[in-house]
């Protein structure tokens, strides 16, 4: 009962800038779209379905329809309108008889609340050194596009530019490295020491010589021939060291 009365005072105070009634739902929507439009670009307001607006007494909606009627209200409002407005269509229980309460919110006001903050957002952007945010309106939403710092997308670019510079340049060696070993010419004595070295890379050449049944002066000769031809190489000392192969047999 003491809510019944609380809704009561909110609801019948009279018709005034916030508030309209309506004995019923018009047949054309014109007939309350411009209390809608006006409500939505002031300070909101309410229209009640099921008062007389001459005399505040409840009559109440027919209550076989009422659900199809506030459907109808609500697409009314929302497809009339150039900017959407969403309605907040809800019943109340009365003295035994249901009313529609239609609320619209104050689209003028939300955005002039959104909007106190867009221009420190500007402000801090600018100080930063950030591009300028993009403010976009989405039939009422409202969005803010935010964007990082160019420099670091300049930075990025030139470790790209970098990093692709040093892989074309390995690429470019590696092709001209192993486009220079397909052209080295082996004779059946380089093969032979090249078979050696693979099977034990640590290997001296007084070793390589033992296996070949060769002089050590033989070796020698083999082993410096194919070192100025870039097909071996040797890694550390001669006596703790090994070959490495830098082509393929």
């Amino acid at each position: 009962m003491i809510g019944e009365v609380i809704l009561k005072n909110k609801l019948f105070s009279g018709e005034s800038i916030n508030i309209e009634y309506k004995v019923e739902m018009p047949k054309k929507s014109e007939k309350y779209m411009k209390t809608v439009v006006a409500f939505a670009n002031g300070r909101g307001g309410r229209i009640v379905f099921g008062v007389d607006d001459k005399t505040l007494n409840i009559v109440g909606m027919n209550p076989d329809t009422i659900f199809q009627t506030m459907d109808s209200i609500t697409n009314a409002i929302s497809d009339s309108c150039e900017h959407k407005i969403y309605p907040d269509v809800t019943l109340q229980s009365i003295d035994d008889k249901t009313i529609i309460v239609v609320e619209i919110f104050a689209y003028m006001k939300i955005i002039e609340k959104w909007g106190t903050g867009i221009p420190r957002i500007l402000r801090e952007c600018k100080e930063y050194g950030l591009k300028k945010p993009e403010l976009i309106d989405f039939d009422g939403d409202f969005r803010v596009n935010m964007y990082r710092r160019e420099e670091k997308s300049k930075t990025t670019q030139t470790t790209t530019q970098t990093t692709t510079q040093t892989t074309t340049q390995i690429t470019t060696q590696t092709t001209t490295q192993i486009t220079t070993q397909t052209t080295i010419k082996l004779t059946k004595n380089d093969h032979e020491i090249l078979q050696v070295i693979q099977n034990n890379p640590a290997l001296s050449q007084k070793e390589i010589a033992m296996e070949l049944g060769w002089t050590v002066d033989r070796v020698k000769y083999y082993l410096n021939k194919m070192k100025k031809q870039e097909a071996i190489r040797r890694i550390g000392s001669s006596h703790k060291g090994y070959w490495e192969l830098l082509i393929k047999l």
